[in-house]
């Protein structure tokens, strides 16, 4: 499969299932994540990101895996790369204003 490359207000984030480190370095523990997965939220990086709109700017994410969001667990379309080795690769593909926040 080709790669998925995000358009307009499109991010492609990697949720993340393992401990997380927030771009100042600080790990978040399990019980912070455990009551992330309660409230129905989840994390990931962001991959990469569409151009954005007038009333969605994307410059504030920054790609390349650099930056974690919060989003609901719900959220996006879920798809499926092939990595270089074959191996799949889930990401989301999410809008601007499902991200919740950045972490």
């Amino acid at each position: 499969m080709k790669r998925i490359i995000p358009i307009a207000d499109r991010l492609k984030v990697r949720p993340e299932k393992t401990e997380m480190i927030t771009k100042s370095g600080i790990i978040l523990p399990d019980s912070a994540l455990k009551e992330m997965k309660e409230n129905k939220h989840s994390v990931g990086v962001v991959i990469s990101r569409g151009r954005g709109t007038p009333f969605a700017p994307l410059s504030e994410f920054k790609e390349n895996g650099r930056e974690v969001v919060m989003f609901p667990s719900g959220a996006g379309i879920v798809v499926e790369e092939e990595n270089d080795n074959g191996e799949k690769i889930e990401y989301r593909l999410l809008k601007y204003d499902e991200i919740i926040a950045l972490l």
